[in-house]
């Protein structure tokens, strides 16, 4: 009985501990992108991800990786020295352009019919994840 109790006590505390030390969400994200955004380095409208800071603090993102492939969770790499500052959000391409001009630009697109999307640290533990189905243009 008493290993049951202690069973369940760390149970609780793990997804407890998992919940507080959540602080970059993936807040939005466009799949079908044809008049919102624009982006600054290739004047298109491309797919796009936003991830959001919820802490006092500023993170550095340096070895996290964003990827829409589950199995591959090593996909794209966020550049060294890329910060997103306390309670901000940080805009990242989604355009197959794999590039660091003006902006972050990842080696993938989203695609329209729906699939997955996750962000992960540099240790590869997950930090966020959505699975999404058909995205509806601009939406």
């Amino acid at each position: 009985m008493l290993k049951n109790i202690i069973l369940l006590f760390l149970i609780i505390l793990s997804n407890f501990t998992k919940i507080e030390a959540q602080t970059i969400y993936i807040n939005e994200f466009m799949a079908s992108n044809a008049s919102d955004i624009i982006d600054n380095d290739f004047k298109e409208h491309s797919d796009w991800i936003e991830l959001y800071n919820s802490t006092n603090d500023s993170i550095d993102l340096s070895g996290f990786f964003i990827t829409d492939n589950l199995n591959e969770a090593q996909k794209w790499q966020i550049p060294s020295q890329t910060i997103i500052q306390a309670h901000n959000f940080l805009l990242i391409y989604a355009d197959n352009e794999d590039t660091v001009l003006t902006s972050l630009h990842t080696n993938f697109k989203l695609s329209r019919a729906g699939e997955s999307l996750a962000l992960f640290d540099s240790n590869g533990v997950l930090i966020d994840s959505i699975t999404f189905g058909e995205q509806l243009t601009d939406i």
